[in-house]
């Protein structure tokens, strides 16, 4: 719980939660433990509060409140049980995501293509510095990492479709033919 980047003001709180100050005040904070919350060290010891404590009141209000939700109106049969870890676990990844810890896989893929163009680059100033050599080596090593990023991300990402381009030519007269 030392981790700085796990405690937020109570203004990040208030966002998150998407409730009035009062409502922070009156209801989540109560149900935080005291330990959940300290101050900074810094001049006016403004509060700080622990993330995943409040992401785990967050779900607990929810569960209360989604009581005229089919799934959840029912006593601790195993299967309510999953609907409602499934449902504190897509909280805490939706929490995540908004604190930056997590990327989306299709950003990740997406600033690999821009890091493989400079790095190609780099490679044309190595072939005419030291020979072909060193630049089909790093090509070839960019290539590997290329594949190897496909293989393990592949079936995290939705399949892009590829375009398919048509040759065009003109005839004699200057007309486009297919």
């Amino acid at each position: 719980m030392s981790d700085s980047r796990f405690w937020m003001s109570k203004a990040e709180v208030l966002k998150l939660c998407g409730v009035s100050d009062e409502t922070f005040r009156t209801v989540i904070r109560p149900m935080l433990a005291a330990d959940h919350s300290r101050r900074e060290t810094s001049r006016g010891n403004p509060l700080r509060f622990f993330a995943p404590a409040v992401v785990a009141v967050l779900v607990q209000r929810a569960a209360a409140a989604d009581i005229d939700d089919p799934m959840l109106a029912g006593d601790g049969s195993p299967a309510l049980e999953r609907y409602r870890l499934a449902r504190a676990k897509l909280a805490e990844l939706d929490f995540s995501q908004r604190c930056g810890q997590l990327v989306p896989v299709a950003d990740f893929v997406g600033m690999l293509g821009p890091l493989s163009a400079i790095l190609r680059g780099a490679g044309d100033e190595l072939g005419i510095k030291y020979g072909a050599d060193a630049q089909r080596l790093l090509n070839d090593s960019l290539d590997e990492f290329g594949r190897q990023v496909e293989e393990r991300l592949s079936p995290l990402v939705p399949a892009v479709p590829t375009t398919t381009t048509t040759e065009v030519s003109t005839d004699d007269d200057g007309d486009k033919q297919a």
